[in-house]
């Protein structure tokens, strides 16, 4: 399914992945290949109910949980319960997943926690292994770190470096970077 998908034929993948999970209702992560499927169209309530099967079935709780923080912090849910499902997928994922990390990372900035996200942040980079190098979703991190001490322009020119995804996707953190450019001109107008 992962070349439509990288085709963007997203609805395909989908039509593919509902017909084969209907013949194997037991396989999570085929399920859990639908949800992402559901996501990336926009259909956020059938992929939510993805998700909760995986839970109810107590399959694959780091994916289960850091996709329900994602969304959460998509939203701009922002509270105990999205901090504590982005942790509780970065323990279940035994700290060594990439975008996992990064999810608590963003999740910790976004609720006035820098220390925590930078060192979050970090450990990211580390588990990613690009010596070093920033990817367009760390300038994020370093953006809202950046507002939490209030130095604007540096988190202006953080989330300028979040590259605009050639195919729009509603899970993108492109999407959160886009929402704080504007909160930020917005703010700066006033």
């Amino acid at each position: 399914m992962t070349f439509l998908s990288r085709a963007h034929r997203n609805a395909e993948a989908r039509a593919l992945l509902e017909a084969r999970a209907a013949r194997e209702p037991s396989d999570h992560q085929l399920e859990s290949a639908l949800a992402d499927e559901l996501f990336e169209l926009g259909d956020f309530p059938r992929g939510e109910k993805a998700l909760d099967h995986l839970a109810q079935a107590g399959a694959l709780p780091a994916m289960v949980n850091n996709m329900r923080a994602w969304l959460r912090l998509l939203r701009g849910q922002l509270d105990a319960e999205t901090l504590a499902a982005a942790q509780r997928a970065v323990e279940s994922s035994q700290r060594r997943e990439a975008a996992i990390l990064h999810t608590l990372a963003a999740v910790q900035a976004e609720l006035d926690r820098p220390e925590d996200a930078y060192h979050t942040l970090l450990e990211e980079m580390d588990r990613r292994g690009d010596e070093g190098n920033i990817s367009g979703p760390e300038w994020f991190v370093i953006g809202r770190i950046a507002e939490c001490y209030q130095a604007l322009d540096a988190a202006r020119e953080a989330y300028a470096k979040v590259e605009r995804p050639k195919q729009r996707s509603p899970l993108d953190t492109w999407n959160l970077a886009d929402r704080r450019l504007h909160a930020l001109a917005a703010a700066r107008a006033r």
